[in-house]
C-alpha cells in the first residue's frame, strides 16, 4: 500500500515538474498553451488521479 503511494507521488511530482519545465521554456510554453486550449490540463489530471486510484485498488 505504502509502495503504491510512493510510486504515485513520484509520477505526480514528475508530471508537475515536467509541466513547469515546459512553461519556463518560451517556445514549448506556446505549444503547451495551444494543447491546453484543446483539452484542459485540469481534466487530464482528474482522469489521471481516477485511473491511478483504480490501479491502486488492483495492487492493494
Amino acid at each position: 500500500c505504502s509502495l503504491f503511494f510512493l510510486f504515485f507521488s513520484i509520477i505526480f511530482i514528475t508530471c508537475f515538474y515536467f509541466t513547469t519545465f515546459i512553461e519556463k521554456s518560451p517556445a514549448k510554453a506556446e505549444l503547451f498553451r495551444q494543447a491546453d486550449r484543446k483539452r484542459k490540463s485540469s481534466g487530464f489530471f482528474m482522469a489521471f488521479i481516477k485511473q491511478s486510484k483504480k490501479i491502486g485498488r488492483e495492487i492493494i
